[in-house]
Order: structure tokens, then sequence, then C-alpha cells
């Protein structure tokens, strides 16, 4: 245990899914996780009730280079650096490659949705 002790992790996405569990892991391995959102702060800030998580959480849609820029920014000014990155977040369109649009599919590979994912 503590394999991760005062490192300080970045998880894109981290608020549910397969990023909120490597934050979990991260965390009970010692390190200090800064939980990246877009658009549901209540899910990330429910780790903040975990003793084992020194943590911060920070909105940013990091399709957007400013966004990740004031990102960077707050965890500098937090911890003064980091020094693990999971680049987590993305987008999906279900509904399977014989009705996914060009568009859709475009949205994917960029992770420029307007859109809330489901």
């Amino acid at each position: 245990m503590n394999a991760l002790k005062d490192r300080v992790a970045l998880v894109t996405g981290g608020n549910r899914g397969v990023g909120r569990a490597i934050a979990l892991l991260f965390a009970r391995e010692g390190a200090h996780v800064v939980v990246n959102h877009r658009l549901a702060a209540n899910d990330a800030l429910s780790l903040a009730g975990l003793p084992e998580v020194g943590h911060m959480t920070v909105q940013a849609d990091i399709s957007k280079s400013d966004e990740v820029r004031r990102m960077f920014q707050r965890i500098g000014e937090q911890y003064g650096r980091f020094d693990i990155l999971v680049n987590n977040a993305g987008i999906n369109r279900d509904g399977g490659l014989q009705i996914l649009t060009e568009a859709m599919w475009d949205e994917v590979i960029d992770g420029s949705s307007t859109h809330a994912c489901k």
C-alpha cells in the first residue's frame, strides 16, 4: 500500500466510471488526486467524503485549451506540480457503426461535443 504516497495525480473524466475507479485507487495508494470533470460536479465532490482522499476537483472541458490552462494553473497553485496524468476523459456516441454518422464519429475522435454524455 501507499505505492503512490504524496504523488499528485490528475485524472481527467475522474468523476464516474473508469475514471472514478482510478481516482479512488490512486487515493487509496496515497496519491493526492485531482479529479477533472466537465459537468458533473456533484459526482466529483462526492469523492471528498472518503478519508483517504486528499484531493481537489477541477471543472474543465479538456477540448478547450483555455479551460485546460486554467485547470493546470489551479493544480500548480494547490500542489506546485503534478506527477501522474490519466487522460481518461472522452465522449461516446453509442448506436452501432451502421447508424453512427460521420459528424458523430468526428465528435468521438475530437472530443469536441457540446452535449452532456449520458
